[in-house]
């Protein structure tokens, strides 16, 4: 599955919604996953800036507890941000 999320300034991840989703609940565990993590923010010229970010989730089979579970691994490809002068 993939979500688009935009990094702000600080790192945090807003914006998050779902680009290709699994349905059967795993959707939602992929959002409120990747709204925990911290990232390092864009930058231009030196400053923090918001990026958008495309990040793909994958899951593991049930854990020991018989629950999906997003796993550690994942790969981001980011796009460059728009800028209006």
């Amino acid at each position: 599955m993939s979500l688009s999320i935009t990094v702000d300034t600080d790192g945090v991840p807003k914006n998050i919604t779902v680009l290709k989703g699994l349905g059967f609940g795993l959707d939602q565990k992929a959002i409120e996953a990747v709204g925990t993590w911290r990232f390092a923010p864009g930058q231009k010229a030196g400053n923090p800036v918001p990026v958008v970010v495309r990040i793909q989730v994958n899951f593991g089979l049930p854990g020991p507890k018989g629950q999906w579970h997003p796993l550690r691994q994942h790969s981001i490809r980011l796009r460059a941000p728009r800028f209006h002068p």
